[in-house]
């Protein structure tokens, strides 16, 4: 800082980062607990969307070498990118249905057998 010395600035950001202030460990209680569920997490989710572009720029990738080894204007460059665009939403809407149908077969296992019709 203004007029210390390295080793002086350093002594100093020491004592502010360990001072008494901040506990030793910080812990979320909330997080330390194990989640009971097996299904999807929100980074599976995540990464449909990061596979629906790789998908789409393989395919076009794909398609665009396959212009270039017949010569065609652009034919399997568009097919490529329709595949992979397909393809995609295919992956995407398996996942999102096997998630739906885990959380309804635990949804239907946490109420019970008696309460399948709702109350009255």
């Amino acid at each position: 800082m203004f007029g210390l010395s390295s080793a002086e600035l350093n002594n100093w950001l020491v004592k502010i980062f360990t001072s008494g202030y901040f506990p030793p460990r910080m812990e979320d209680e909330k997080r330390s607990q194990q989640s009971s569920r097996k299904g999807l997490s929100g980074g599976d989710f995540a990464g449909v969307g990061i596979q629906f572009a790789a998908a789409i720029i393989v395919f076009l990738f794909a398609g665009q070498w396959v212009d270039d080894r017949l010569g065609t204007n652009g034919l399997f460059t568009i097919a490529g990118v329709f595949i992979g665009a397909g393809a995609a939403f295919y992956n995407m809407y398996r996942k999102i249905s096997a998630a739906q149908k885990q959380d309804d077969e635990e949804r239907s296992a946490n109420r019970g057998p008696d309460s399948r019709d709702g109350p009255r």
